[in-house]
């Protein structure tokens, strides 16, 4: 049978991707330091909380298959802008293309150019994956759950005072694993006991708006992919997991009033490979659009490239999973979806 689709699920991947966006769309401020708090520490959660054991050469392709697609895609339009500026040389191509594949494994690096804003997430989640069981050679790691996490979050709070020669190598995705391989143990915990963790009382979570937002505020700004943590790594993991907390028990209370969101929700929540990889280029043309217009100079800028991120992917993401599911990352994605035609049909 069938296992029911859990849809506050999509509803707490949909809200996370458009806050990528908006994360990335809007470069400072309070409402960056807020998003920054736990939008991608929540993914990795939700992550580990959805992970099953895979083959890792199907998480490979599930992964990597995209990154190349969009890399391309990203890569095309950047050195685009680039000979819009300086010229066309087959020189500086070479160049560019020479400094494309460093992301692959290292992050925040100004002699590199990143295909895509958030292509260091997926890489490290596929290394996180692998460790957690996708490589068999590493199946025992979930019964050292809790010793692995502990261990990776007190490296992180205590190598800068321990290991200075850690900042040459803290970019490296290997040692971002170290960072956000907790976030995915505490999903996997979350999955175990859900009835406890998904059950909190409507004053419980009132606590836990109030401690994230004081935590936020404590801990300044946190950005995982400039390995910036904020005053401390240990405020940087509490806060995540409570903001986390507070989004996937809001959620899962609001599922059945939410139900006219779940088809759009859904569709993003299967397509947020998709809007990773297409929404740097999204934001860059509407910035462009509206400096030839006049509204380059307000702050809120973030909220149009925002919204014309979602317009314009929501039918690529449509198109792709039926007509080319593994550049989304999904199989077998055309069954599914007549599957749930049917079923919004009936409804």
């Amino acid at each position: 049978m069938e296992q029911q689709r859990e849809y506050w699920i999509d509803l707490a991947k949909a809200l996370l991707i458009i806050c990528v966006v908006l994360g990335h769309a809007c470069p400072s401020g309070w409402e960056h330091q807020t998003i920054y708090a736990f939008h991608m520490p929540a993914f990795f959660i939700l992550s580990g909380h959805l992970y099953k054991a895979h083959s890792w050469k199907q998480t490979a392709r599930s992964l990597f298959i995209p990154i190349l697609f969009f890399g391309i895609i990203n890569l095309i339009y950047s050195h685009a802008l680039n000979i819009g500026t300086n010229g066309l040389s087959l020189q500086a191509i070479g160049a560019y293309l020479g400094k494309s594949w460093q992301p692959f494994f290292v992050a925040n690096h100004g002699a590199y150019h990143t295909p895509f804003t958030g292509q260091w997430f997926l890489i490290v989640l596929f290394l996180c994956r692998c460790l957690m069981g996708d490589l068999k050679m590493f199946d025992w790691t979930t019964k050292w759950r809790w010793q692995i996490m502990v261990v990776c979050i007190l490296f992180t709070w205590l190598q800068p005072m321990i290991w200075e020669a850690y900042a040459a190598i803290q970019d490296w995705h290997l040692a971002k694993v170290i960072v956000c391989w907790p976030f995915l143990i505490i999903g996997t915990y979350i999955k175990e006991f859900k009835e406890k963790m998904l059950s909190l009382k409507a004053y419980q979570l009132l606590i836990l708006l109030a401690a994230g937002l004081f935590l936020t505020i404590q801990n300044k700004a946190v950005d995982i992919y400039e390995s910036s943590y904020g005053a401390s790594p240990l405020l940087m993991y509490l806060n995540a997991t409570l903001i986390t907390l507070l989004i996937c028990n809001g959620l899962s209370r609001l599922e059945k009033r939410l139900s006219l969101l779940y088809s759009p929700a859904e569709i993003l929540s299967r397509g947020t490979l998709v809007i990773l990889g297409c929404h740097s280029i999204i934001i860059s043309l509407t910035t462009i659009l509206l400096n030839h217009i006049g509204m380059g100079s307000s702050r809120l800028n973030y909220i149009p490239a925002t919204l014309a991120t979602i317009i314009i992917t929501y039918p690529i993401i449509i198109f792709l999973l039926d007509k080319a599911p593994v550049l989304a990352g999904k199989r077998k994605v055309k069954r599914e979806l007549k599957n749930k035609k049917g079923l919004l049909a009936k409804r």
